[in-house]
């Protein structure tokens, strides 16, 4: 897999969030492994919490700098939408 990810990711930003997957990626693994080691049958506090927090990622975590900044800036309002909110009266 990690092969098919090297070939596919050809701009910078790609391989920025190939990068910054592969991060996640072998420490989730990293994590796996040292649960199957132990072999309680359960899963320890945190592994899960990992477990459970990978889960639910959304794609803005593994975005590129640019990417994100690109995010940040669709979000901001614009002035007139500023001053409505703050001049409304109940």
């Amino acid at each position: 897999m990690n092969c098919l990810l090297r070939r596919g990711a050809q701009s910078d930003r790609q391989q920025e969030e190939q990068a910054i997957f592969l991060e996640a990626a072998n420490t989730m693994d990293t994590t796996l492994m040292a649960e199957e080691k132990r072999g309680a049958g359960s899963v320890s506090d945190s592994a899960a919490k990992m477990l459970h927090s990978n889960r639910n990622a959304t794609v803005n975590q593994f975005l590129s700098g640019t990417a994100k900044r690109e995010l940040v800036s669709q979000r901001k309002t614009g002035e007139a939408e500023q001053q409505q909110y703050y001049n409304y009266k109940f």
